[in-house]
């Protein structure tokens, strides 16, 4: 018997959150992955924390004091304490911190 692991690697962006809020069928298939191991990489300054990840699951948001769907802040982003790449004096650190924090999970 074979066992799989699976990884999901989400680049997010201003761009990915508009395709993301469009199309309902992407969050379920992020949201089928998500519980397995999910790694959003945070490439550019946008609107991140409560974007849903999921139109079928709700959970209740502590500081939002309401229930919600699945939302990508609820997972450790990368980089470090989530700052976009883009906004990195030299944006390889942020590449190169990225790898480093995914080889702790991998």
């Amino acid at each position: 018997m074979r066992i799989y692991s699976y990884y999901l690697s989400l680049i997010i962006s201003y761009h990915l959150l508009t395709l993301l809020q469009k199309k309902s069928q992407q969050h379920t298939q992020i949201s089928k992955v998500a519980n397995q191991r999910f790694f959003p990489i945070i490439c550019d300054s946008c609107g991140w924390q409560l974007q849903p990840i999921t139109k079928i699951e709700k959970e209740f948001h502590l500081i939002e004091n309401r229930e919600m769907y699945v939302w990508l802040g609820k997972f450790q982003p990368f980089p470090k304490d989530g700052k976009p790449i883009k906004n990195w004096t030299k944006p390889q650190d942020g590449f190169v911190d990225v790898i480093t924090q995914l080889k702790n999970y991998l």
